[in-house]
C-alpha cells in the first residue's frame, strides 16, 4: 500500500500543476493500492476547484 499525500492527488488531477505529467507517469506503472486520509482529501477538495473535486468524488466513488 501507498500513502498518497494531498500534493500528489492535486498534481495527478490538476494538468496546470507543475507536477501533473511525472504524477500520471508514475500512476501508471504502479499497481499498490494507494491510501490517503480524510484531511488529505478535504484539502485536496479545497485546492481543486469545481471541476477538480467532482473529478476527484467520481474517482473515490469508483473504488468504492
Amino acid at each position: 500500500m501507498i500513502l498518497s499525500d494531498t500534493s500528489f492527488i492535486v498534481a495527478s488531477i490538476r494538468a496546470d500543476d507543475q507536477n501533473h505529467q511525472r504524477c500520471r507517469e508514475v500512476l501508471a506503472t504502479i499497481r499498490t493500492p494507494f491510501l490517503t486520509t480524510w484531511p488529505c482529501i478535504t484539502e485536496a477538495m479545497h485546492l481543486l476547484g469545481p471541476q477538480g473535486k467532482e473529478t476527484l468524488r467520481a474517482q473515490i466513488e469508483a473504488e468504492c
